[in-house]
């Protein structure tokens, strides 16, 4: 069953399905971040917060940087390489917007990091409702973001070469064989 489930996963050799199916593990991480928020004031750092809080931050300072970087070295130059002048400033535009989410996203995520290295370790207990839902709302507006405008057009202007070679330089990144 294990090797079934594995092959069903998206691999390298489809690198857009894969930042796909990225968006819904990050999905899943921004829900568990919001609702420790909300666990944190009558249970403390409890064993399942800290678990909560060490996968959050295990998720977004490995797979969330990979991701970012998947993006911003590999998929925006190719795309940029491949438009055509008619959606040249449309995909400018886009990509600018998003290379200026990423950083506003890092810097709302350091904001999160020592409460939660705090609460993994069973030394903090507060978390701000405010950051959190602040940090949560500007991820899930990225990644619509992203699915509605940004895919299409790679899946237009990305030929298989592209998708090839971005799916080996992801494998690369994460040290994959």
């Amino acid at each position: 069953m294990q090797d079934a489930l594995i092959r069903a996963l998206p691999g390298f050799d489809d690198p857009i399905e894969m930042l796909e199916a990225c968006h819904g593990r990050m999905k899943n991480q921004l829900e568990i971040l919001r609702r420790l928020a909300g666990w944190l004031p009558e249970h403390g750092a409890d064993t399942a917060a800290r678990q909560a809080a060490t996968a959050i931050l295990r998720y977004f300072r490995t797979a969330a940087v990979h991701h970012h970087q998947d993006e911003e070295r590999d998929v925006f130059p190719r795309l940029l390489a491949r438009i055509d002048t008619v959606d040249r400033h449309r995909v400018e535009c886009l990509i600018a917007s998003l290379l200026a989410d990423h950083k506003a996203l890092f810097a709302a995520w350091d904001v999160l990091v020592g409460p939660l290295d705090a609460i993994a370790q069973g030394t903090g207990t507060e978390l701000d409702g405010d950051d959190v839902a602040y940090f949560t709302q500007q991820y899930l507006n990225h990644l619509e973001c992203e699915e509605m405008m940004l895919f299409p057009m790679l899946l237009r202007h990305l030929g298989p070469e592209d998708l090839a070679e971005i799916g080996e330089e992801m494998r690369t990144r994460r040290q994959v064989r």
